[in-house]
C-alpha cells in the first residue's frame, strides 16, 4: 500500500516541473514587493494554515543563508486573540478579509494556500474567496497556491501555482515542495 502513495506522491511532483516559470514569476514578485518596503501577507486553512506559516517563515527568517535580509512576511492566522475575537463576536469567514482590511496596504503580496481552490456554492473556503477579494480592490496582488480544479480562486488570482491531483495530501506536499523551490531562487 505504501509503495503506490509514494509513487504517486513522486508523480504529483515531478509533474511540477510545469510550474518552474511560474514559480520564477513568485520569486520576482516577492522580490519587487520587498525592494519597495511592502509585505507579504500570507492565510490558509488546516493543514494549508500551517504551510502559509512555514513559507513565512522561511521568508522572515532564512531557507538556507543566514545572511539573507528578512521579507516582510506576517501570518494573518497569527495573532490568536484577534482570530478568537473575531470568529467569536462575528464570523470566521470574514476574519482574512479584516485582517487584509487592517494590514493590506497597495503594493503588498497576498499568498494564499488552499487545496480545493474554494466554493461559493458550498461555502468551501469562503474565508479565502472574501479575503482575495478585498486584497483585489485594494490594489494587492494575489498569489494561490490551489488544488484539486483550482476552485473559485483559480479566476480571482493574479498568478496561480495549480497542483493537479485531487488528494489533499498530495496537493499539500507538492505546495512545500513549491515553496522550497520558490526559496531556493530568492537565495
Amino acid at each position: 500500500m505504501l509503495l503506490n502513495f509514494f509513487k504517486n506522491s513522486a508523480a504529483v511532483i515531478e509533474s511540477l516541473d510545469d510550474l518552474d516559470p511560474i514559480c520564477k514569476q513568485v520569486a520576482e514578485e516577492i522580490k519587487k514587493v520587498h525592494d519597495k518596503g511592502n509585505s507579504i501577507l500570507l492565510a490558509g486553512n488546516g493543514g494549508s494554515c500551517s504551510d502559509s506559516l512555514h513559507f513565512a517563515g522561511e521568508l522572515s527568517c532564512t531557507y538556507s543563508k543566514g545572511d539573507r535580509k528578512p521579507f516582510r512576511a506576517i501570518c494573518l492566522q497569527s495573532n490568536q486573540s484577534a482570530l478568537t475575537a473575531w470568529s467569536n463576536d462575528f464570523d470566521f469567514t470574514s476574519f482574512y478579509q479584516r485582517q487584509i482590511e487592517a494590514f493590506g496596504r497597495t503594493g503588498d503580496l497576498f499568498v494564499l494556500f488552499s487545496t480545493s481552490g474554494g466554493c461559493l456554492k458550498t461555502n468551501r473556503s469562503l474565508n479565502l474567496i472574501l479575503a482575495a477579494m478585498e486584497a483585489k480592490k485594494r490594489g494587492i496582488k494575489v498569489i494561490g497556491f490551489l488544488g484539486k480544479n483550482g476552485g473559485e480562486l483559480i479566476n480571482i488570482a493574479d498568478i496561480v501555482l495549480h497542483v493537479k491531483s485531487e488528494s489533499t495530501a498530495m496537493i499539500q506536499q507538492a505546495h512545500i515542495t513549491l515553496v522550497h523551490a520558490i526559496c531556493e531562487l530568492l537565495e
